[in-house]
C-alpha cells in the first residue's frame, strides 16, 4: 500500500506520545495500599475514606477524582490527620514517604520509544505537528517540560482552559517550566470551555489555521471514540496509537474506582467495543506512534496553504494566545 502524503500531524498527548494512564494508576494503587497499611485498615475502607472527602465540586469532573496530586488528595481528608499533636505529626512525617514514592512514579513519565525521530521526520519534511488535547493548560504544560520536547517542534498547542482551583501534578521538571512556557508564546490556543473531543468546530479550527486540506492530515490519539471521531468529523485520516490504549491491572482497578466520566473507557477491548465505520481507524500503529512514518510520507504545504496559514493564526492569535 502506497504511503499518504500528510502535511498536518494532528497529535494527542496522553497515552499517545507518553504513558499517562499506567503512572497514574500505579502510582495511585500503591499510595492507596501504604495509606490502608499506615491507619491499619483494609483497601475497601481506605478507598471510600479518600472518595468521601472529595470536593462536591470535583465529583463532575471529567477526570479521575484522585491520584493527580496524592498530597492534595491527603491534606482534604480528615480522617488521615490524626488527632492528638502527636498522631498528627506521626502522620504527616509518614505521609510524606508514601507522596515521595508516589512523586517518584509520577516522574518516570517519557515519551514512548520512537517519538522524538518521527516528530524530527515531520518537521524536517516541512510539515506541520500540532497537539490537540482534552487536558487543561497548566496540567498539560508541566507534563510537556518533564517529557523535555522542544518547543522549536510543536508548531500549535490547542488546550482546554484552566478550572478554578483545579488539581495539577507536580513533575519534577528539569528545564525551567516558565522557559518552556515563554518559548511556547503565541503557539497557545485554548480551546473553548467544555469542548472534549470529539468536536468538530474545534478540529475544523485547526486545519484552517493551517491552511491545510483534511486529505492532507492525519490525526493521531489513543482513543476511537474521541480522537477517531475528531479526525472523522473533518474527513480527516485517523491513526489508532494501539500500543497506548494498553493498561495494566492497577490502572483498571484503580479507574473503575476512581474516576468520573463512564464515556470515557480504557483499554484496547473497550476503545474497540466504541468503534465504528464513522471512527474507524484508517491505520493502526501496533507498535506505536513509532509506526507512524510506516504509513504517512510527509510533505509540506503548499505555499498557497503557506499565505493562508500565516493569516487564519494572525487572526486567532488575538482571541486565544499569547496571554500567558
Amino acid at each position: 500500500m502506497p504511503k499518504k502524503d500528510v502535511s498536518l500531524v494532528v497529535c494527542d498527548i496522553d497515552n499517545t506520545i507518553s504513558d499517562t494512564f499506567n503512572l497514574w494508576g500505579e502510582a495511585l494503587d500503591k499510595a492507596v495500599d501504604d495509606l490502608a497499611a499506615l491507619h491499619k485498615t483494609d483497601r475497601k475502607t481506605m478507598e471510600e475514606t479518600l472518595l468521601a472527602a472529595v470536593p462536591e465540586n470535583n465529583r463532575g469532573s471529567s477526570g479521575p477524582l484522585l491520584g493527580i496530586n496524592i498530597r492534595a488528595d491527603i491534606a482534604q481528608t480528615p480522617a488521615l490527620q490524626g488527632n492528638t499533636p502527636e498522631e498528627k505529626a506521626f502522620f504527616e512525617k509518614e505521609h510524606e514517604k508514601i507522596i515521595h514514592n508516589w512523586q517518584k512514579k509520577r516522574d518516570e513519565a517519557v515519551l514512548f520509544k520512537g517519538v522524538l525521530p518521527v516528530i524530527q521526520k515531520i518537521k524536517a519534511a516541512g510539515a506541520k505537528f500540532v497537539l490537540y488535547t482534552d487536558a487543561r493548560e497548566s496540567g498539560c504544560l508541566p507534563r510537556l517540560a518533564k517529557l523535555g520536547i522542544n518547543p522549536d517542534m510543536i508548531d500549535a498547542l490547542y488546550v482546554q482552559p484552566d478550572k478554578e482551583g483545579m488539581k495539577i501534578t507536580p513533575f519534577a521538571v528539569k528545564s525551567e517550566l516558565s522557559e518552556f512556557k515563554k518559548a511556547m508564546q503565541g503557539k497557545i490556543f485554548r480551546l473553548p470551555a467544555h469542548s472534549s473531543k470529539p468536536n468538530a468546530e474545534n478540529m475544523a479550527n485547526i486545519l484552517k489555521d493551517f491552511g491545510i486540506s483534511a486529505d492532507k492530515t492525519v490525526m493521531v490519539g489513543d482513543n476511537i471514540r474521541c480522537d477517531g471521531g475528531s479526525a472523522a468529523a473533518v474527513g480527516a485520516s485517523f491513526a489508532w496509537q494501539k500500543q497506548g490504549a494498553e493498561v495494566t491491572e492497577a490502572t483498571r482497578r484503580c479507574y473503575a474506582r476512581f474516576a468520573a466520566n463512564p464515556n470515557y473507557k480504557i483499554g484496547i477491548d473497550a476503545h474497540l467495543s466504541q468503534m465504528n465505520e464513522t471512527n474507524k481507524p484508517e491505520f493502526v500503529l501496533e507498535n506505536g506512534f513509532a509506526d507512524l512514518s510506516k504509513y504517512c510520507r510527509f510533505v509540506s504545504a503548499q505555499k498557497s496553504d503557506e499565505k493562508t496559514l500565516s493569516f487564519a493564526l494572525l487572526k486567532r492569535l488575538g482571541k486565544s494566545a499569547g496571554k500567558g
